[in-house]
């Protein structure tokens, strides 16, 4: 499968990194899925302002030949909501312990990474590249569903 080769290939990449403590990794196991919740709300929040936002301003920006703003904005919009989707979607299973609830953070997180790259946010891109060592950090922690 194409998704199960992706894991694979971050999983190689990120295990050549120095392991965190074991103290904190059980802490993010603890904690990410309620950080998972917020920020999955936040995230669908954004993007309904977003929509909002540039179908307001999209006819003034048409005018003025700013047309990459708003399709930037509008794709930006998009990967926010579906990443949103698939955090709360993950939070459930992240309780649970369910490799399908970090297999929903790691999907949320190749979102952020074209979003970054889509924007072109070096910040976000960075931030996204940490936040997956950190998913690859605790991935042990979930076991397969039964």
């Amino acid at each position: 499968m194409f998704g199960t080769r992706i894991i694979f290939y971050f999983n190689d990449f990120f295990c050549k990194f120095p392991p965190t403590s074991d103290k904190y990794r059980k802490l993010a196991v603890r904690v990410i899925p309620w950080i998972g919740l917020i920020l999955g709300l936040s995230q669908i929040l954004l993007a309904i302002s977003t929509f909002g936002l540039s179908t307001i301003i999209y006819p003034f920006l048409a005018i003025s030949e700013g047309l990459g703003i708003p399709i930037n904005a509008i794709l930006s919009g998009v990967f926010a909501f579906f990443e949103g989707i698939l955090m709360i979607l993950a939070t459930p299973k992240l309780l649970r312990r369910q490799t399908n609830g970090w297999i929903f953070l790691f999907w949320s997180q190749i979102l952020a990474l074209f979003a970054a790259l889509l924007r072109p946010s070096l910040t976000d891109f960075l931030l996204t590249v940490i936040l997956f060592y950190f998913l690859f950090q605790i991935k042990s922690y979930f076991k397969v569903n039964v």
